[in-house]
């Protein structure tokens, strides 16, 4: 968890941040979907998360699909609020998806 933390703190320099999960939150609580940790060692981890990054965003989906289009809106959003509205996310220019991008995590 050290180095998770660490990932952490250097993502909330950013002023926009957000950590996207792949799964939805109770599915980390569940033995059936999450054979390495106990659901207690998920809950605390979780718990560990919102206690020492209280404005970090975590965002659970239920799948990647869902995971890139919220992630899509979301820096969709960020741009038109720093005033490029009408202006194409370089992403798009370029013919690129922003899912292309994206670093998963399997849980």
């Amino acid at each position: 968890m050290d180095v998770l933390r660490q990932r952490l703190l250097e993502l909330m320099a950013f002023e926009q941040h957000a950590v996207v999960f792949e799964a939805r939150y109770e599915d980390l609580l569940s033995p059936e979907k999450v054979h390495h940790w106990s659901a207690a060692f998920c809950a605390r981890a979780i718990a560990d998360l919102y206690a020492r990054f209280p404005r970090l965003r975590l965002v659970f989906c239920s799948n990647r699909k869902t995971a890139a289009e919220w992630t899509r809106h979301y820096f969709a959003a960020v741009w038109t609020m720093r005033g490029h509205v009408g202006e194409p996310l370089d992403e798009e220019a370029s013919g690129r998806g922003i899912e292309d991008d994206l670093i998963a995590v399997d849980v």
